[in-house]
């Protein structure tokens, strides 16, 4: 019996055709294949396919930031050992995404975090984690891009809108120096007419008086007049000290911060340039201390009413108003920054955090004040709430962590009794005028010899004379306060517990870093008379 055939059906391939078909596919396979290398290899970000065989595809910029140059050792290189070598502690975290991937939990995800380099290096990096299928197998995508360069940058831009906003307050503030100086200098003048023509009195060159009643008249007004300068220069050291403390590099050094004198210095520098625009209220009682820098939560709210006060489109003090209030919510000190300007459109709210948006004119604003703001904030471990209408103003609520430690106080709280022992000091200073004003606080109660510069202090010091303490300006030509120091820690270290320092502001880094690695005592200049007998007699109290 013969089988039917059926010629419309295709007639079985020969082994020669199976062998042509498998020859074409390995063909296109390997084009397509080398196409997807040719592309990977193009850019250069760094990628990474990574399968349950471990890693089966690895590009030359990939190899390049983890510093190798041999692509072969990585084929079927363990996924997990690899991330442990460049990731160490974090390498949990990171794998943790290629399982989700590799799962079928997720098709995508992303995270940014460091690793570290063959050659020990530090690399920011971004990764993108992407499901595909790679040699007919599931896998993990890792597109690796090297932020380090971005973040360094951004870094540098907080500093430079750190340094931009003081610029931009520089004229007013110098208008606010200028305003207690006029009268400082006014009233010192007249004092020293009004002395002269007691003096002349006294020596018979004016009429005299009629009796000594008249002539104690005569001080009165000195004295107020005295009085009045010493107000003025308060009021300047406010200003400087705030300017201090806004431009002080010490971001990273968190501890207990008295929230109501950050606030108070905020408001103080804003007030000084727009109080012909607006007036801010404030009830700010009873801050407790919260945990940060002192620079970083000063330009938090800095930037936030600086935001608050350009909002205003006129000049109405009467009108335009900022109300500040304080509250306790949990663990949570929460400054609330209300404003009545002209709101937010709804269109752009989600934008106003984003670094370089603005709505100001060019030349007024960087656009990066309220982003600065919100990364400081969340540097440490608060948050910022955001609330606005058109027309019905603007509510910044700002949450930082409450501190269980107490704000240190700027000055000491109980003062010490100035009938001890008398002293024997050095005081040290490049300034004449600071030298003889110093000498003229302490040498009531101590010996006080002085000395011009570092070099004439070192003279004096390798002489058989014994100081109990050396007061001793930071920054001077020469021989300057941090090398006497170290001079005097080689050829006399049991002199160096001794040492106070005077500073005007740690301008270098150098000098910075040196104040932070000693445990003497620092005074900043300008110095109150009472303070600075109230640390000598407490430093000679600890000597006996």
């Amino acid at each position: 019996m013969v089988k039917s055939i059926n010629y419309e059906e295709e007639p079985a391939a020969s082994s020669s055709q199976v062998l042509l078909r498998s020859s074409e596919s390995r063909k296109r396979d390997l084009s397509r294949e080398s196409k997807f290398r040719f592309l990977v290899e193009s850019v250069h970000d760094g990628i990474c396919i990574v399968t349950r065989r471990g890693v089966t595809f690895i590009n030359s910029s990939l190899l390049e930031l983890l510093g190798y140059d041999d692509l072969d050792r990585f084929m079927n290189f363990p996924a997990l050992k690899l991330v442990r070598k460049h990731a160490q502690q974090r390498s949990s975290r990171i794998f943790s995404h290629i399982a989700c991937i590799l799962r079928g939990e997720k098709a995508h995800s992303e995270l940014s975090d460091s690793i570290t380099a063959h050659d020990g290096s530090e690399r920011m990096i971004h990764i993108y984690f992407e499901s595909v299928v790679f040699e007919q197998e599931r896998g993990a995508m890792l597109t690796v891009r090297d932020i380090t360069e971005e973040i360094e940058m951004h870094k540098q831009l907080i500093s430079a809108q750190q340094l931009a906003s003081v610029g931009t307050l520089a004229a007013s503030i110098a208008h606010e120096i200028n305003n207690p100086l006029a009268y400082v200098t006014t009233n010192i003048s007249y004092c020293v007419e009004r002395l002269r023509y007691i003096q002349e009195l006294l020596n018979g060159q004016q009429v005299g008086v009629e009796n000594v009643s008249s002539l104690l008249s005569l001080f009165t007004p000195i004295e107020q007049a005295l009085a009045e300068a010493h107000d003025g220069t308060e009021r300047i050291t406010t200003i400087v000290r705030e300017l201090k403390a806004l431009t002080r590099k010490d971001l990273e050094q968190e501890r207990a911060i008295n929230l109501q004198d950050a606030l108070e210095s905020a408001i103080h520098m804003v007030e000084s340039k727009f109080r012909f625009r607006m007036k801010i209220e404030h009830q700010l009682s009873a801050c407790d201390s919260v945990t940060g820098s002192e620079t970083g939560i000063v330009q938090i709210f800095l930037n936030l009413l600086m935001n608050a006060a350009q909002a205003f489109k006129t000049d109405e003090p009467n009108r335009n108003v900022i109300q500040i209030r304080h509250l306790h919510e949990g663990d949570y000190q929460v400054v609330e920054i209300k404003d009545n300007g002209p709101g937010i459109p709804a269109e752009i709210i989600d934008r106003i955090f984003d670094p370089y948006f603005t709505t100001k004119p060019v030349g007024t604003g960087t656009g990066l004040g309220l982003s600065i703001s919100t990364q400081l904030v969340e540097s440490m471990k608060g948050k910022i709430e955001l609330e606005s209408r058109p027309n019905r103003g603007t509510t910044f609520r700002v949450f930082l962590p409450g501190s269980i430690e107490t704000a240190p106080p700027s000055t000491l709280s109980h003062p010490l009794p100035h009938h001890l022992g008398r002293g024997r000091i050095l005081l040290v200073d490049d300034e004449p005028l600071i030298l003889r004003s110093i000498s003229r606080v302490l040498s009531e109660q101590h010996d006080v010899v002085t000395a011009g510069n570092g070099m004439e202090a070192f003279r004096l010091l390798s002489k058989p004379i014994e100081y109990d303490l050396i007061i001793c300006d930071l920054m001077m030509p020469e021989l300057n306060g941090m090398e006497l120091y170290k001079r005097v820690q080689r050829y006399f270290p049991e002199l160096t517990p001794r040492f106070v320092f005077l500073t005007g502001g740690a301008f270098t880094a150098d000098a910075r870093e040196f104040l932070t690695k000693i445990d003497n005592p620092k005074l900043d200049k300008p110095i109150q008379p009472n303070l600075l007998r109230d640390v000598v007699a407490s430093l000679l109290l600890n000597l006996d």
